[in-house]
C-alpha cells in the first residue's frame, strides 16, 4: 500500500522538493501532513481528498450532502471522532460507512471494527467537512442527554405492550432504538406521567421538533429537539404502540401501557401526517388518578345531592353536555361507581375505554367489526341490563334507542357535544328525535366545563381589581366581605399558581312545565327562562361561586365560562342576585334601582324617559347603581 507522500505526489498535487520542505514543517509541528499542505497553501482539501480517492480507490463523499444516521454517530464517542478525524455516518445491515480523512489509518479501521462488531467500509471526506460533521452530530446527540437532563429526576416505568412492527423496516426500527433516542422518548414520557398531564404533543416544524404537554387543560412547551431526530421519535413511539412505521401518509391510532412505581397507565397514540413530517399525539390514562367519587368532581352540596337523586332513579335519560375535554367521561365514571352494585347490571358501550372499572361489563366500539354505538346498543337491551352507559350519542338511531329503552326500565347515561343544558334539547331535535320521546324520556341534562383550582402550596390572599370586580358583577360591597385567593406559584405547580382541575356544572332537571313545553316544542329562549324560574343555576353562576369559595380564580373562570345576560341582576343594598321578574331583593328587601319609579318596568342608565309609561326619570327617583348580570 502506497504511502500518504508518494500518492500526493504521484497525482501531481506537489512536487518532491515541496514534501521535503512539508517533512521538515513536520518535525516542528504536531499537525497532520494534509493538514500543513493545505496550511502552506500547495494544495487545497478537496483536492487532497480527491487524489485519495483515485488512487485508493475509496469513494469521495461530501458529508455535508450526506444523510447521517444517528445510529452511525453514536458508534464512537466525540473524543475518537476527533482524534482520528473519523465520522461514522451510515449504518447498512453489518456495515458502517466511516468518512475519514486519512483512510490510510488502519489502526482507527481495526478499532472501530473491534467495538462495534461491524464491518468498516472508509469513504474519504475532507477534514474541514469531518470536524463540521462532528461538531454539528456529535454535539447534538450530546445535547439530548442534556435535554433530557433538563426536564428532572425520571420516573421508572415498564412498556407492557408492545409489538414488532409488520413489514421489513429494519434501518427505520434500528435508528429508532439507538440509545439516545430511546432515552429521549422514556424521559418525555417520564416528564409527562411526572407532572400530571393528560396530552403530549409531539410536533414537527421547519427546522425543529417541539414536545408540548398539556397539564390541567392548558399546553405548554417542555423541550425543543433538532429535526433530524424527528423519524426516529415518532419511529420508536410507532414501535411502543404497534403502529406501522413505515406508513407515514396516512393517520393512525395504537395503543401501549407503562407500568410505573404508583399506577398503571394507558397511552393512546394518534399520528398524522403534516407539512413538516408526522404529528404524534400520546393522551394519558392514568388509572388511579382518572376514576373519581361523586363526592369531588365539583357538585356543590345542593347539586351533590340533586344529582345523587336522579342516578339513583330506575329510569330515564341523563346526558352529559360540553366540549371535548371538560370533563364528561371522569363525571360519568363517577356516576356508574356511585351507583355500582352487585344487585346492578351495568352495561357500557365506549370508544374508547378510557378506564377499567370492576363489576361493570365495558365493551369497546369496532366499526370495522360492525360493532357500532347503533347495534352494541340492541345488544345491551338484550342482557338484562339495569343501567346503560353510551359514551356518545353520535347519531338518530343510537339516540333514538337510548331514548326509547329509557322507557322500558333502564336507566341510561350517555354525552353529547352541545354548549348549554338547553341546547342539548334542539341538538336531539336537529339529529331527528321527536319531541315527545325528549319530553318522556329526559329526565336531566348537566353541562360542565373545568377550572384549574388553585395550588394550595402557593396559594395566598388578594384584593381583586375593578376589572375582575366588573367580570364577575359583584358589588364592592360583598367584595369588602370576602376573601380571595390566587396562587403564587411555586415548584408544586410548575409556577403555574394552579394544582389540579375541578368541574363547574349547570344543571336541567326536567319536571312536568318543562316537559310541555319540550313537548310543544318550544323555543330555547322559553324552555331556558323557564329552566331558570325554577330554580336552574348557570354556569357561570356556578363558576363564581367557586371563585368567593377560594377554589379558583376570576382569570380562570373568564377564560373557561360565558357570562349570560339577562337572568338576574345585583342587588346594590346585599349583593346578592335578584331574578329579572323580582321588583324587591328577597333576601334584604332593597327595591331594585333599574326599574322606573312609575311603572316599574326595566329602565337603562342612560334614558331621560321611561319609553313605557312615559314618565321622566329623574336622579332623584332612581339609581343606576345595578348592573345586568348573568
Amino acid at each position: 500500500m502506497k504511502k500518504f507522500g508518494e500518492i500526493v505526489v504521484e497525482a501531481g498535487l506537489i512536487t518532491p522538493e515541496q514534501f521535503k520542505r512539508v517533512l521538515a514543517e513536520k518535525k516542528k509541528s504536531k499537525k497532520r501532513l494534509g493538514e500543513l499542505i493545505v496550511a502552506m497553501d500547495i494544495a487545497s482539501e478537496a483536492e487532497i481528498a480527491q487524489a485519495l480517492s483515485s488512487q485508493l480507490g475509496y469513494p469521495f463523499v461530501e458529508l455535508t450532502k450526506e444523510k447521517v444516521s444517528p445510529e452511525a454517530v453514536a458508534v464512537i464517542d466525540e473524543a475518537m471522532a476527533r482524534q482520528d478525524l473519523a465520522f461514522p455516518y451510515a449504518i447498512d445491515d453489518d456495515s458502517v460507512f466511516l468518512a475519514m480523512a486519512d483512510p490510510l489509518s488502519f489502526s482507527t479501521i481495526d478499532d472501530i471494527r473491534f467495538r462495534t462488531g461491524l464491518k468498516v467500509n472508509p469513504v474519504i471526506a475532507t477534514t474541514s467537512d469531518i470536524l463540521k460533521a462532528i461538531e454539528n452530530h456529535h454535539h447534538i446527540v450530546g445535547t439530548l442527554d442534556d435535554l433530557v437532563l433538563e426536564l428532572g429526576k425520571p420516573v421508572r416505568f415498564q412498556i407492557m405492550t408492545t409489538a414488532e412492527p409488520t413489514r421489513d423496516v429494519t434501518e427505520l426500527k434500528k435508528k429508532s432504538e439507538a440509545p439516545p433516542i430511546v432515552r429521549t422518548v422514556n424521559a418525555i414520557i417520564s416528564n409527562a406521567i411526572n407532572n400530571r398531564a393528560s396530552d403530549i404533543h409531539i410536533e414537527p416544524q421547519k427546522n425543529l421538533l417541539i414536545v408540548r404537554d398539556r397539564v390541567d387543560g392548558m399546553l405548554r412547551k417542555v423541550l425543543e429537539l433538532p429535526k433530524w431526530v424527528h423519524q426516529s421519535v415518532v419511529s420508536r413511539v410507532k414501535i411502543m404502540s404497534s403502529l406501522d412505521i413505515s406508513d407515514k401518509r396516512r393517520p393512525q391510532d395504537g395503543r401501549f401501557r407503562v407500568q410505573s412505581v404508583n399506577a398503571e397507565i394507558d397511552l393512546r397514540v394518534s399520528t398524522l401526517p403534516t407539512r413538516f413530517g408526522e404529528k404524534v399525539e400520546i393522551r394519558l390514562l392514568n388509572s388511579k388518578e382518572g376514576l373519581k367519587t361523586i363526592d369531588n368532581i365539583g357538585l356543590n352540596k345542593k347539586n351533590l345531592e340533586k344529582v345523587k337523586q336522579i342516578i339513583e332513579s330506575p329510569q330515564g335519560v341523563i346526558l352529559l353536555t360540553g366540549p371535548t375535554g371538560s370533563g364528561k367521561s371522569s363525571s360519568l365514571y363517577a356516576f356508574l361507581r356511585h351507583i355500582s352494585k352487585e344487585s346492578v347490571n351495568i352495561v357500557t358501550l365506549e370508544d374508547p375505554i378510557e378506564y377499567e372499572m370492576p363489576g361493570i361489563s365495558q365493551v369497546q366500539v369496532n366499526e370495522k367489526a360492525g360493532l357500532t354505538f347503533a347495534t352494541g346498543l340492541r345488544s345491551i337491551l338484550r342482557q338484562d341490563p339495569d343501567v346503560i352507559m353510551v359514551g356518545e350519542m353520535r347519531d338518530q338511531e343510537t339516540a333514538e334507542i337510548a331514548m326509547k329503552a329509557s322507557l322500558t326500565g333502564h336507566l341510561v347515561l350517555s354525552t353529547l357535544h352541545t354548549n348549554d343544558v338547553v341546547s342539548t334539547i334542539t341538538r336531539l331535535v336537529d339529529i331527528g328525535i321527536p319531541h315527545y320521546l325528549i319530553a318522556s324520556s329526559l329526565m336531566a341534562v348537566m353541562s360542565q366545563r373545568l377550572v384549574r383550582v388553585i395550588c394550595l402550596e402557593c396559594k395566598e390572599p388578594y384584593t381583586p381589581s375593578e376589572t375582575e370586580c366588573e367580570q364577575m358583577q359583584i358589588p364592592r360591597k360583598k367584595i369588602e366581605k370576602t376573601v380571595f385567593y390566587k396562587g403564587k406559584g411555586c415548584d408544586t405547580c410548575n409556577k403555574t399558581g394552579y394544582f389540579g382541575r375541578m368541574s363547574i356544572f349547570e344543571i336541567l332537571i326536567m319536571d312536568k312545565t318543562l316537559r310541555r313545553l319540550v313537548a310543544e316544542g318550544e323555543t330555547e329562549a322559553v324552555i331556558e327562562d323557564a329552566a331558570h324560574r325554577l330554580g336552574m343555576v348557570p354556569l357561570w353562576d356556578d363558576a363564581r361561586e367557586k371563585v368567593l369559595a377560594g377554589i379558583t380564580t376570576v382569570e380562570e373562570i373568564v377564560r373557561v365560562a360565558k357570562r349570560k345576560e339577562g337572568h338576574c341582576v345585583i342587588c346594590s343594598s346585599c349583593g346578592e342576585e335578584v331574578r329579572m321578574e323580582y321588583h324587591i331583593c328577597p333576601y334584604c328587601g332593597h327595591k331594585r334601582d333599574d326599574l322606573c319609579p312609575s311603572c316599574e318596568e326595566p329602565v337603562e342608565e342612560d334614558w331621560t324617559y321611561c319609553p313605557n309609561c312615559t314618565k321622566s326619570l329623574k336622579k332623584d327617583d332612581w339609581s343606576s347603581a345595578l348592573k345586568p348580570s348573568p
